[in-house]
């Protein structure tokens, strides 16, 4: 198994396992380690780190463990560079905490959901190698609408969902802009070895 596979399997086993031991091992976890704008602006800055690993039900936590499974699975599949998966679901979650504080400072964010999210929008696009993008970036956001969907058929539309959506669709979106970021950077490395090299 080369470097890249190991990041990724090690990445989705800590996410995992922290998760676990959060929700199981925590006392209080959730009402210490959730993020909301509000707790952040208390001096609370741990919670910009701490709250995607920490989840509202067992049925909360279990769905998004299976759900990060998959995906890195999915970036198994199609040769992610290891560095990126971490760094995307981390940075993903942070990017959509900061914007989303000032439209939705009453609501609390747990969960690995935001990371996930991001996670699927790098791989709409770095999947493109193999699936033109104009098909799987659709394909890759309908989780995200079957959950919103799934929240107003069961009588959960209003505030709540709205801000859901918005926290995964944001993260999506983060998840795209990570990709041309890394990109970028990408690029610019290359630029400046060829200027060693000469």
């Amino acid at each position: 198994m080369d470097k890249d596979k190991i990041a990724i399997v090690a990445s989705a086993v800590f996410i995992i396992t922290a998760s676990v031991i959060v929700f199981f091992a925590v006392g209080n976890g959730l009402e210490r380690l959730s993020y909301s704008a509000e707790k952040l602006m208390s001096g609370e800055v741990h919670r910009l780190f701490t709250f995607e690993f920490t989840h509202v039900t067992k049925a909360h936590l279990w769905e998004n463990m299976v759900a990060l499974a998959l995906v890195a699975l999915f970036a198994l599949e199609l040769e992610l560079k290891g560095w990126k998966f971490f760094a995307c679901f981390m940075a993903g979650s942070l990017v959509v905490a900061l914007l989303e504080s000032p439209l939705f400072p009453w609501i609390m964010m747990a969960g690995a959901s935001v990371g996930i999210a991001a996670l699927l929008g790098l791989l709409s696009i770095e999947g493109r190698r193999y699936i033109d993008e104009y098909i799987l970036i659709p394909v890759l956001l309908v989780p995200i609408i079957v959950k919103y969907a799934s929240d107003v058929a069961n009588g959960r539309a209003g505030d709540l969902a709205n801000a859901e959506l918005a926290f995964h669709f944001s993260g999506f979106v983060s998840g795209l802009a990570f990709f041309g970021i890394s990109k970028k950077f990408k690029r610019k490395k290359r630029i400046l070895q060829q200027r060693v090299e000469e």
